[in-house]
């Protein structure tokens, strides 16, 4: 009795311990990789080749502002989703805060990112979400990748994906502001 009150313990112990690890990790709304374990996961990919993809949603600000911050819950949950969809199992996903994310991408070339990124707009005009009022709301997002070679500076890839992203979220509110 004791001997399998003991084990029982143990695997209790264990479960807790892992639930606690699996939480340290994870973003709780969109159920992503958080930005903690990013930096914990690329000190292993140092000598790794692949991409690595920075997306922001565009207009969350305004969606949280106009129907509440459980529509934007949603369009985050939603996005996060689909992202993760899109790409192959071998990728890795992360949030890195508010509506920004971060992908890595092994053994794609760009046209074949390039290809994945316009389905994923696809999907998001095809599938709005329906918001309070049956209002459809088309999520849309910038993105920029970058290459990492064998031995770059993690942190140099981060900021060149950052800024190929930050200049098509530019020409995204351009566009839109000669629309008007």
């Amino acid at each position: 009795y004791v001997v399998k009150t003991n084990i029982e313990i143990i695997l209790a112990n264990h479960r807790m311990h892992e639930e606690i690890l699996r939480l340290s990790r994870t973003d709780m709304l969109t159920g992503l990789y958080n930005r903690t374990h990013f930096a914990e996961s690329m000190k292993n990919r140092v000598n790794s080749l692949f991409y690595l993809g920075m997306f922001d949603m565009n207009d969350l600000k305004q969606l949280n502002d106009r129907y509440g911050h459980h529509c934007g819950d949603q369009a985050l949950h939603c996005f996060a989703l689909q992202l993760k969809q899109s790409f192959p199992a071998n990728s890795s996903f992360f949030r890195m805060g508010g509506d920004e994310f971060l992908c890595v991408v092994y053994e794609m070339e760009q046209a074949e990112i390039d290809r994945r990124i316009e389905a994923l707009r696809q999907f998001f005009r095809d599938n709005p979400l329906v918001l309070p009022d049956a209002v459809p709301y088309v999520l849309s997002f910038s993105c920029g990748f970058a290459w990492h070679e064998a031995g770059a500076a993690i942190a140099d890839v981060v900021q060149q994906a950052d800024h190929a992203m930050y200049a098509e979220k530019r020409r995204f509110k351009s566009c839109r502001c000669e629309r008007r």
